[in-house]
């Protein structure tokens, strides 16, 4: 059996929280063509992808 370790994970800052719902919610509106935005547009993957690397990151280093 593996042991554990010191590995300990963070709640992400509200900060870094509220932009990766924004990203999300970017790459809904986007994705299923409800608001076209310019820089977004054709990007829904990507742009959920870097949300959620946001969002893991503000998980696993405390203070982000």
């Amino acid at each position: 059996m593996a042991s554990s370790g010191n590995f300990s994970l963070t709640a992400p800052s509200k900060i870094v929280f509220g932009i990766a719902l924004i990203l999300a919610i970017i790459a809904i509106l986007v994705t299923y063509g409800i608001f076209p935005i310019p820089f977004f547009s054709g990007h829904g993957f990507e742009t959920l992808l870097v949300g959620f690397v946001l969002l893991v990151v503000g998980v696993l280093f405390s203070g982000i």
